[in-house]
């Protein structure tokens, strides 16, 4: 709440609190996000057939968005089970304000709707809710029927519906009296800076797409020489466009439009969550470039399947390999060392935790960059104790042992140099050698 996510705070309470309460139940919190991408996913597939777009063309872009590395954390990472709502809701609003930029006259209706949606959106996620810009930018590069006046629509919606969600955020905040969190300030004169910072920081990261990981520097010769020929080809069609100049402008601007959540804000912390709207536009761009290759030379048809298959495989890898199998390994050795915690007679448990790209510095993951991924989630300083209190707690539920002695245990947190002091009834659990211990067997 203190995010600004008070109704994500409020799902939070039912799904944890009363749908599931263990560990092994989060499994039902994943399916419910990966049902949510594939919904998001199908609005996406169905609007772009709108567009005229062949049922092959708008699939294959549609399932591309599902192996992007954002897409990834959402389906994995139970605690972002709110942003495929957040995604779903937010991406109709746009295509109700498309439709109502689109007559002479605002649907007053459709406005209110699209406005209320977007409100409810930057309240389970912020980050999410500038999907509502997809509708506009696949509309306006595949019929090029833009204009200066949608355009300042656009901006006036965005800057009214912000305003409102802030005005609302700072009242919430007074109802329930609690203090904002650092990342929830906002910067508006940093604005212009971190704007063409964009291009140089986030952009890099966006090129890369499903390749980050595995493949960086081909994933971003690809991504470069897409984005660029997208471009190319737009500005090689100037005489038949309307208003060229605009529609490239507008194309290259919504980029950090749909990040300005994040622009706005006081944090400078880039991670593939926060910048899912803007990955989706990049592989857009990046799609379109190939499509119309495709069709111009056919010879290129099956090399751009290609590397389609070769995007999607690289996601599959950056899921299973970075995420599943990592984080999977350090459950079950965390596990082990908890359960044969004696509660007679501990009363303290003292963790030393590693960095979170401990993993690359013991090189069992050689990435120049890893994002979210081949990261172990108790090198978060607010991880260790609910692990270890969930994991002793379904342990006590099978025992039928006294789990009073689990909620009053003190945990404290240090990092591997920190100082600490250890008293006779204290237990130091030290992450770092259990984990190296496991990735050496």
């Amino acid at each position: 709440m203190q995010g600004g996510r008070f109704l994500y705070g409020f799902l939070c309470q039912l799904v944890y609190g009363e749908l599931t309460n263990t560990i092994s139940g989060l499994k039902w919190v994943r399916l419910f996000s990966l049902i949510g991408c594939v919904i998001f996913s199908i609005q996406i597939f169905t609007f772009l057939l709108k567009l005229n777009l062949k049922k092959i063309e708008a699939g294959i872009f549609s399932f591309l968005i599902l192996a992007l590395p954002s897409f990834s954390v959402f389906v994995f990472w139970s605690a972002t089970f709110e942003v495929p709502i957040a995604l779903i809701l937010s991406f109709f609003s746009g295509y109700l304000l498309l439709k109502s930029f689109e007559l002479n006259h605002i649907n007053k209706a459709h406005y209110a709707i699209a406005l209320i949606l977007v409100i409810i959106s930057l309240f389970l996620y912020q980050s999410a809710t500038t999907v509502f810009l997809l509708p506009f930018v696949f509309s306006f590069a595949i019929k090029e029927n833009h204009s200066l006046l949608k355009f300042k629509r656009i901006i006036f919606f965005i800057a009214f519906a912000f305003g409102l969600y802030f005005i609302l955020f700072k009242l919430s905040l007074l109802w329930f009296q609690l203090e904002p969190l650092n990342r929830a300030h906002i910067d508006i004169l940093k604005l212009p800076v971190k704007t063409i910072l964009f291009y140089a920081r986030e952009m890099r990261m966006l090129l890369y797409g499903s390749g980050i990981l595995l493949a960086p520097v081909l994933a971003f010769i690809i991504g470069a020489i897409s984005f660029l020929g997208f471009l190319f080809f737009k500005y090689k069609r100037r005489d038949e466009i309307n208003k060229p100049i605009l529609l490239i402008f507008f194309l290259l601007a919504v980029l950090p439009l749909s990040y300005s959540p994040n622009l706005i804000s006081v944090d400078n912390f880039i991670c593939s969550r926060t910048i899912a709207p803007a990955a989706i536009i990049i592989l857009f761009y990046q799609f379109y470039f190939f499509r119309e290759l495709s069709i111009k030379l056919k010879a290129l048809k099956i090399i751009s399947i290609l590397i389609a298959f070769l995007f999607v495989a690289l996601g599959f890898i950056n899921i299973n390999t970075y995420q599943v199998e990592t984080q999977n390994t350090e459950y079950k050795a965390l596990k082990t060392v908890f359960e044969r915690i004696d509660l007679t007679v501990t009363k303290k448990i003292i963790f030393i935790i590693p960095e979170h790209d401990y993993l690359q510095k013991l090189e069992t993951y050689k990435l120049g960059y890893a994002d979210e991924f081949g990261e172990i989630s108790s090198s978060r300083p607010w991880a260790p104790e609910p692990m270890l209190k969930q994991i002793l707690i379904e342990k006590a539920n099978l025992d039928h042992s006294d789990k009073n002695l689990i909620l009053n245990l003190e945990v404290e947190v240090y990092k591997e140099n920190d100082m600490f002091t250890r008293t006779s009834d204290s237990e130091v659990i030290n992450i770092i050698d259990i984990i190296t211990a496991e990735y050496a067997k």
